[in-house]
């Protein structure tokens, strides 16, 4: 799937019974610009640091309803060019929330953590999200005040 450079929208794997790692190739969809969807599957492990090379995604990246493990990666914090739909929600990541999701400052809807096992404060950084109208989730986590 890595082969796919060219893709630029529309990579949709929702749905499926996709078991097993996202595959680290994934990051070379470069062109990707939205619609970037692996939800609804049993995928596990962590997230790959080589997805937060799809810097071009502004919307629709949902790796939600799995079994992703470990930590959420920095480098997502790269994809500042997200406006909506950015779902982590329903899986098992735990540790503390990045501070570099900050700098995903053209969010406006769509913003969801919720029902992980992430802990610690919600970082201050995530106040620069600003421009956020709808759909801002972090509950039934482990999360504490400051």
């Amino acid at each position: 799937l890595g082969q796919l450079t060219k893709m630029s929208s529309g990579f949709g794997l929702n749905s499926n019974s996709l078991s097993s790692a996202i595959p680290t190739q994934l990051g070379q969809l470069v062109q990707m610009s939205f619609s970037f969807y692996l939800s609804w599957n049993s995928l596990s492990s962590a997230i790959p640091t080589e997805v937060g090379n799809l810097v071009r995604v502004s919307s629709g990246f949902h790796l939600n309803w799995n079994s992703l493990s470990s930590a959420i990666p920095t480098e997502l914090g790269q994809l500042m060019q997200m406006s909506s739909e950015f779902y982590l929600n329903l899986n098992a990541l735990d540790s503390t929330i990045p501070t570099e999701l900050g700098r995903l400052d053209q969010m406006s809807v769509g913003f969801s953590l919720r029902s992980n096992s992430l802990s610690l404060a919600i970082p201050t950084e995530l106040g620069l999200l600003d421009q956020m109208s709808d759909g801002f989730f972090f509950y039934s986590n482990k999360l504490s005040s400051a």
